[in-house]
C-alpha cells in the first residue's frame, strides 16, 4: 500500500529555499505531496521567493500548473502581480488565462498594475474587461488605487485597456479621481522625479483628454504658445516673468520649439538640478545644454557685452559642477531678459544633447 504524502509544508521550507540548496528542496516532496501548503495556504509553486527552476521541476514531477491555494488563486495569478515575477513559463506550460480566484479576480485583474505582465495575458487570450464578483474591472481596480507616482503606468494601462466599458457612475467617479490627481500632481510637480516629470505632464494631459476632463477642471494645465505671435512675460519680476515663460513656451516633454523656449527650458533644468537634486545627475548632457545657453543669448538682439560675459562665467561654474546659489539664478534671469528683448519667435535648430 502507497504511503500517504503529508499535505502541510516543513516550518522549516523558507530556510530551505533562501539557502538555494535544489537536493534539499526536493527531498521535502519525498514525504510531501507536491501539492502540499504553508500555513497561509500556498504551494511552492505560489511562492515569490521560490527560484523559478525550482518550480519548473515540480511541474515535471506531475504539479497541476493551476493548482490553487487557499484564496483560489492559481499560480499564474501570483506571477502576473509581481515586478519581480514573470508568468512566461507557467504561460509555456499551459495555465489557464481565464482562471478566477474566489473573489471571481481573473488573472488579468491581478496583473492590472503590471503593463508588461498584463500585456503577455492579452496576448495568450486573456480577457482583461471581465468583472470581479464585486463588479469591479481591472480598469477600475488600478483607477481607485493610482496615486501621482503612478500617472505614467495609468495612461499605459488605459491604452491596454481601451476596450473596458464605463457605467455612469463608474465615469463620473474616474472623472472625479483624474481631476484629484491632477492636482495633486501639480502640487508636487516641482520635488516629482526629474527623470519621469516631463512624460508624467504629457500623460497627465492625455488623461484629462481620454476622460474628457473640461479645460477648466484640469490642474494649471499650460497653454503653449501658437510659436508665431509676439511673446510676452507679463510680470513685475524677473521671477515671475520667467515663470509665465515656462507655462507657455516650455512642452511637457521633449525641447522647445523656439530659441526663446529652449532659453527658458535649459535655464530651468539647471535651477532645477542645482536648486531641487542638489546636481546629483549633472553630466555631460547637462553640461553640454547649459553651454548652449551662452550661444542662444547671442543670436537675435543679444544680451550686451556684460550680461554675456556675467552668464558665461556663471555657466562655467555650472559647468563645474560647484556653482553658488548666486551663478545658479544668473542663467533663468538672464534668458528671461533675453527672452524678453526678443518677442518674435527663432526656430530652435539642431542641438548637440539629448537632456
Amino acid at each position: 500500500m502507497a504511503r500517504k504524502l503529508k499535505d502541510k509544508l516543513p516550518r522549516s521550507f523558507d530556510k530551505i529555499v533562501e539557502s538555494g540548496d535544489f537536493d534539499a528542496f526536493k527531498e521535502v516532496f519525498t514525504e510531501r505531496a507536491l501539492d502540499a501548503k504553508n500555513r497561509h495556504g500556498n504551494t511552492a509553486l505560489h511562492m515569490r521567493g521560490v527560484p523559478e527552476e525550482f518550480k519548473i521541476w515540480m511541474l515535471d514531477q506531475g504539479l497541476d500548473v493551476d493548482i490553487r491555494n487557499e484564496d483560489g488563486d492559481t499560480p499564474l495569478h501570483v506571477h502576473s502581480h509581481d515586478w519581480n515575477l514573470s508568468p512566461d513559463f507557467l504561460l509555456k506550460r499551459g495555465a489557464d488565462v481565464c482562471a478566477v480566484n474566489n473573489e471571481g479576480e481573473s488573472v488579468a485583474y491581478s496583473a492590472a498594475f503590471f503593463p508588461e505582465n498584463l500585456k503577455k495575458l492579452i496576448d495568450a487570450g486573456a480577457d482583461p474587461y471581465s468583472r470581479a464578483n464585486d463588479g469591479t474591472t481591472p480598469l477600475m481596480r488600478v483607477i481607485r488605487s493610482a496615486d501621482t507616482g503612478q500617472i505614467i503606468e495609468l495612461a499605459e494601462i488605459t491604452k491596454l485597456l481601451s476596450g473596458t466599458e464605463f457605467t455612469d457612475a463608474e465615469f463620473r467617479e474616474t472623472q472625479e479621481r483624474i481631476i484629484a490627481m491632477g492636482e495633486r500632481f501639480e502640487d508636487v510637480r516641482e520635488v516629482y522625479n526629474e527623470e519621469s516629470v516631463d512624460q508624467a505632464s504629457a500623460d497627465m494631459i492625455w488623461l484629462y483628454d481620454r476622460f474628457d476632463i473640461p479645460e477648466e477642471l484640469r490642474a494649471n494645465t499650460p497653454i503653449l504658445h501658437d510659436g508665431v505671435s509676439p511673446i510676452e512675460l507679463p510680470g513685475d519680476t524677473w521671477q515671475e516673468q520667467f515663470i509665465e515663460g515656462y507655462d507657455l513656451l516650455v512642452p511637457a516633454m521633449g525641447k522647445a520649439k523656439s530659441l526663446q523656449g529652449e532659453a527658458i527650458r535649459i535655464a530651468g533644468r539647471v535651477s532645477n538640478e542645482f536648486h531641487g537634486n542638489g546636481g546629483v545627475n549633472w553630466d555631460k548632457d547637462f553640461k553640454r545644454m547649459a553651454k548652449s545657453l551662452n550661444h542662444i543669448c547671442e543670436q537675435g538682439v543679444p544680451l550686451g557685452e556684460p550680461e554675456l560675459e556675467e552668464l558665461a562665467a556663471a555657466v562655467k561654474s555650472v559647468r563645474k559642477g560647484e556653482p553658488t546659489e548666486e551663478e545658479i539664478d544668473t542663467l533663468p534671469r538672464l534668458a528671461t531678459k533675453w527672452v524678453a528683448q526678443n518677442p518674435q519667435p527663432l526656430p530652435l535648430g539642431e542641438v548637440d544633447y539629448k537632456r
